[in-house]
């Protein structure tokens, strides 16, 4: 059997604090997928310029809910040519492990089909639309 580009490339995923990091990585790594959490990588706390410039050296995908960053550290992404996963929290949900997990295994195969296919650095939203996960580029 023959088998996919996709799988056979497997960018590095690199989960926010953020989010549920360590509990993503591993799920994460048990459905095949190169991830690895911020604190198993850096230790609790790690500040965000040095996982983007880590990521560009590795040339990783940052999924992250911090959505101050965008605007933060807008040139360090730029200049590390970064692909990210924007995760927005929902305001009249509850955002706890379970609905990250699901958020997170229901957009990462079309996500990461996209950055495959992305001729330079790109960048995506995921979300709940009412109770489906949805995601867009940005």
């Amino acid at each position: 059997m023959q088998t996919s580009f996709l799988e056979n490339q497997k960018p590095l995923l690199l989960i926010d604090e953020s989010l549920a990091d360590y509990m993503l990585a591993q799920v994460l790594r048990l459905v095949d997928c190169n991830a690895v959490a911020v604190r198993e990588q850096f230790g609790e706390g790690a500040q965000d310029p040095i996982l983007i410039r880590w990521l560009g050296l590795q040339r990783g995908v940052w999924i992250t809910s911090d959505e101050r960053a965008k605007w933060e550290h807008s040139h360090e992404i730029k200049d590390a040519g970064i692909h990210i996963l924007w995760v927005r929290r929902p305001k009249n949900l509850r955002f706890g492990k379970k609905a990250q997990l699901l958020l997170i295994l229901w957009v990462i195969d079309p996500v990461l089909q996209e950055i495959v296919n992305a001729r330079g650095p790109a960048q995506f939203r995921a979300r709940y639309s009412g109770e489906r996960p949805r995601w867009e580029r940005l």
